[in-house]
């Protein structure tokens, strides 16, 4: 059916002929929401119809629920609700829309145009979406080798803000200027980095140092002390740690770090802390040896 109303002239004609071909596939879910995708897609994409557009794509979205995940159909689908949602810059469902996408195909099979669209628009959404802290997988997944030269720069500003990594964000502020949804969107991604750096700097601590002076913190966020409080309040607010501040010794104890996908270096710190337990339990042990022996020769 895709490769018949390609061959239409009008756009008008294949939403038509897709509406009419409805009707003889209604027992069928997946040849079903398959229709209403491509009929929302040339309603979205020839014809300019975001509104109607969506409202099918709220139609196929019901049917696909019941049914295996397939390329052809829920492929279709997420990439075409990528685009609409990036339309309308909703940049969290682009980013979810995009992965669930991904997760449907093989990179290797996407056509190299999509992919760099893909590309382009997953890092985008993952730098300017305000509610999206789980940057890992966007740095390590593989369809970021299909991005541009020109736009590496981008993949370079999300890795230093997963890690953590404040004042290489800040070196970049002009950069960013250059692109003109960044530049728009740059006080969110400032603030996106703070509250980045502040879960990193709190994970890579051992449990028991985290507690820390709110001058300490500030320090480390290039901001007031009297703005870390609400720093912190926001964080805690939205999931990303757990804890509690003393205003009286202005101190910030924090118990928990939202967990997310890490890249090699972050592990590190994971990796020191288990050596340093291995080495407790061996000094635990050898004390535990020794004071059996002693109530042994005592006995």
């Amino acid at each position: 059916m895709a490769h018949l109303v390609e061959k239409l002239a009008y756009p008008t004609q294949a939403v038509q002929l897709l509406e009419e071909a409805e009707s003889c596939v209604e027992n069928s879910d997946g040849a079903l929401a398959l229709y209403k995708t491509l009929r929302a897609e040339y309603l979205f994409t020839h014809m300019g119809d975001v509104k109607e557009s969506k409202r099918v794509l709220d139609q196929a979205k019901k049917l696909l629920r019941g049914i295996p995940v397939t390329a052809i159909v829920h492929g279709r689908f997420y990439s075409l609700s990528s685009r609409w949602h990036e339309s309308q810059g909703h940049y969290e469902k682009v980013y979810r829309k995009i992965l669930r996408y991904l997760d449907c195909v093989h990179v290797e099979n996407i056509p190299k145009d999509e992919s760099l669209r893909l590309s382009k628009a997953l890092v985008t959404a993952a730098l300017v979406g305000k509610k999206l802290f789980d940057l890992g997988e966007v740095v390590c997944h593989p369809v970021m080798t299909a991005l541009s030269p020109e736009d590496k720069w981008m993949l370079h500003l999300l890795h230093h803000m997963n890690e953590g990594r404040l004042d290489a964000v800040l070196d970049m502020e002009e950069t960013c200027t250059t692109h003109p949804l960044l530049r728009l969107h740059w006080d969110n991604i400032l603030d996106k980095a703070q509250l980045l750096c502040l879960m990193q700097m709190f994970f890579t601590r051992h449990p028991q140092q985290r507690v820390l002076p709110l001058s300490d913190v500030a320090g480390q966020m290039r901001m007031p002390e009297s703005d870390v409080e609400l720093l912190l309040i926001r964080a805690m607010a939205q999931g990303l740690i757990r804890g509690s501040i003393d205003q009286v010794e202005s101190i910030v104890r924090v118990i928990w770090v939202r967990p997310r996908m890490l890249h090699r270096e972050q592990l590190i710190p994971f990796l020191n802390r288990l050596d340093d337990w291995c080495s407790e339990i061996k000094s635990l042990e050898s004390w535990a040896v020794e004071k059996i022996e002693q109530l042994e020769a005592l006995s």
